[in-house]
Parts: structure tokens; C-alpha cells; sequence
């Protein structure tokens, strides 16, 4: 729970954040395959953010990711 809220004080921050994240758990784990991640700005929508994700394993976590990230932002940021 700690470490989460430490990721960022902002969604665009913590979500920055997160392949600093991964490569901490990469330490303790050497033999997962953590993916990446990038965020850019929305040329369509002021102040909204495009993820990007990349993962050896695909598309395939891509709705666990949204998930998890939509209550990230709920639970913890109060967006």
C-alpha cells in the first residue's frame, strides 16, 4: 500500500514511475518479465494521457492493466 502511494502524487507521475517500480521487484525477482511502460500527451483531449505497454507476453495482461491502472487512479488518486 506504501509503496504504491509513493509511485506519484499525480496519475501522469505515477504512472511514470512504474518501470522504476519494476525494475526494484526485477532485483527480487530475476526471472519475471516485467513490462514497460510510456506515457505521452493527448493531442485530442486537454490534459489527457496516452499509455503506452509493452510486454513479452502481448496484449494478453492488457485488460488487467486498464484495471488495475483505472483503480490506481480511483483508490489512490481521487481522479
Amino acid at each position: 500500500d506504501n509503496q504504491l502511494r509513493c509511485q506519484g502524487s499525480t496519475l501522469r507521475l505515477w504512472l511514470s514511475n512504474l518501470n522504476a517500480l519494476h525494475d526494484h521487484l526485477q532485483s527480487s525477482l530475476p526471472a519475471g518479465n516485467f513490462p514497460v511502460f510510456w506515457c505521452e500527451n493527448c493531442e485530442v483531449f486537454d490534459g489527457a494521457i496516452i499509455l503506452h505497454y509493452y510486454s513479452v507476453r502481448g496484449a494478453l495482461l492488457g485488460g488487467v492493466v486498464v484495471g488495475i491502472v483505472k483503480e490506481v487512479a480511483k483508490t489512490y488518486l481521487d481522479v
